[in-house]
């Protein structure tokens, strides 16, 4: 498809990166912020300027549903500082050029967004008792990770991890990220054990569901099938790959009786099904017929030498 290959498009066609660009700085600028407040306004100026765009179940109660979105350009200030914004700009880089490509400026935001509303959302309904509260853009990156993983299974994301080269194959990646947050998010949100990271493991799967809903849904149905929705069902890189179909068996070539050919290429015609069987089952299944048709093959090649 043509979308698919942007060399073919014209400059004007072509997608500008300035939405990732804008994105990334609203998240390095939301950072700021932060640290603006939180280490020269004082702590005071800092927990209001939380308390503003933190997502929690108390922000929702309390009419503030902007901070649906808003959380997602909070980052950590404490002893993981720099780290967990640094994860999700480059993730959002390494995901976001690839896929602003291919689905456009106002399909990737809502991509992002979605994910956004949703891993927050679902990070809400799960800790709607404890008042739990939720920062970053994690859900984001898993929404667009999933969606990539989906449309590029087998890509090779290659990435510095401690001064060491790594090379993440996606589908490989995705599974891993998606059971370690399934296990965390029992282990930690539904069980209450102290997780040593606290990390939001039911946004992220949250964030996984809407890029997985957005793929199904929207991508599949706008690239592959836009006459009607797709099937539910698993990715194709999840789903079992079904049997190929048996080739069909070629039609039997009928024998003909030895001496009635009325051209020398219907004897070699012959000839050479005589071969294949020969090659096949051995010189044994061959019938009386067909060593006479052998033979008589033999006779003339001898009489053209």
């Amino acid at each position: 498809m043509l979308s698919d290959r942007t060399y073919l498009l014209g400059p004007s066609r072509r997608p500008s990166t300035s939405v990732l660009v804008w994105l990334l700085s609203a998240l390095i600028a939301g950072f700021v912020l932060q640290l603006f407040f939180h280490f020269i306004l004082g702590p005071r100026a800092g927990a209001a300027f939380d308390r503003f765009l933190v997502l929690s179940p108390d922000s929702l109660q309390a009419g503030r549903l902007w901070t649906i979105l808003t959380y997602s350009f909070l980052h950590d200030t404490g002893g993981f500082i720099l780290l967990h914004l640094l994860l999700n700009t480059l993730w959002l880089w390494l995901l976001g050029k690839e896929l602003l490509t291919l689905l456009g400026s106002g399909r990737f935001l809502s991509l992002w967004f979605g994910g956004i509303a949703l891993g927050g959302l679902t990070f809400v309904g799960i800790h709607w008792r404890d008042g739990g509260e939720i920062i970053g853009a994690s859900a984001g990156v898993m929404a667009l990770l999933m969606t990539f993983t989906c449309i590029h299974p087998n890509h090779r994301f290659r990435i510095l991890l401690f001064f060491v080269p790594v090379t993440f194959v996606a589908k490989y990646l995705m599974l891993a990220l998606a059971v370690l947050d399934l296990a965390g998010f029992v282990a930690f949100e539904v069980l209450g054990r102290t997780s040593p990271l606290a990390w939001a493991h039911s946004a992220h799967l949250g964030g996984m569901a809407a890029g997985w809903i957005y793929f199904r849904w929207v991508h599949l149905r706008e690239w592959r099938t836009p006459d009607r929705p797709p099937e539910l069902g698993f990715p194709p890189w999840l789903r079992r790959r079904p049997a190929p179909p048996p080739a069909p068996a070629a039609a039997p070539v009928p024998e003909v009786p030895a001496g009635v050919f009325r051209t020398p290429g219907e004897l070699k015609v012959e000839v050479d099904r005589i071969l294949d069987k020969i090659n096949a089952d051995g010189f044994a299944a061959l019938s009386p017929a067909e060593r006479q048709v052998l033979d008589r093959a033999r006779s003339q090649l001898g009489k053209s030498v």
